[in-house]
């Protein structure tokens, strides 16, 4: 891979993760996109198949999401809302419009340089369901992080626990399995 891209790719998230430290606070990294966006680096670094694929099961289809969204400005899905109003800082809009668009762009492109380990599944699963519980003792509840107290806003209808039983179940059958079956597809899906 090239270096200059390895060298970009890199400062560009240092620079993020600096920003995001001192305005947003530690917690924010939980996020699975963030996760993500800071374990490309060694990905990238090492060419390493498992951690891109990892990553792409992850967030890969919920960021072309947010893009499509972020297209719409943000009148789609709601996600990429923020980006568009003014009760958060305009640098850190304009940083997270370009996460966010790099994001799945670089994932894609590992994807198709470095090709799908179908171990990323069970990875991804395990890393999960140590986040999602960690996200619900550490994120504020505005935060919502995760979204482990409801999709967008705090959910009524289920006890905080069986609500996260159900969200951990989501992520898995619903992000990472369909993710999972797609690249193993159409990217041959290798394990070693």
């Amino acid at each position: 891979m090239p270096y200059w891209l390895k060298f970009a790719y890199s400062l560009m998230v240092t620079v993020i993760v600096v920003v995001y430290w001192i305005e947003l606070g530690p917690v924010n990294f939980l996020w699975f996109s963030d996760i993500a966006l800071i374990a490309l680096v060694p990905a990238l670094w090492w060419e390493n198949r498992l951690i891109s694929s990892t990553m792409a099961v992850s967030v890969l289809l919920i960021e072309i999401g947010w893009v499509i969204d972020f297209l719409s400005a943000g009148q789609l899905l709601g996600g990429a809302r923020y980006v568009f109003e003014n009760e958060t800082e305009l640098h850190i809009r304009v940083i997270s419009a370009l996460f966010h668009m790099v994001l799945p762009a670089m994932l894609i492109y590992l994807l198709i340089r470095l090709g799908y380990d179908r171990r990323a599944f069970w990875w991804q699963t395990l890393l999960m369901l140590v986040v999602v519980p960690v996200s619900y003792v550490l994120s504020p509840l505005e935060e919502n992080i995760n979204w482990v107290f409801g999709p967008g806003e705090p959910q009524q209808l289920l006890p905080p626990l069986p609500y996260l039983g159900l969200l951990m179940l989501v992520f898995a059958l619903g992000v990472y399995l369909p993710s999972h079956l797609l690249f193993s597809r159409f990217l041959g899906g290798r394990s070693d």
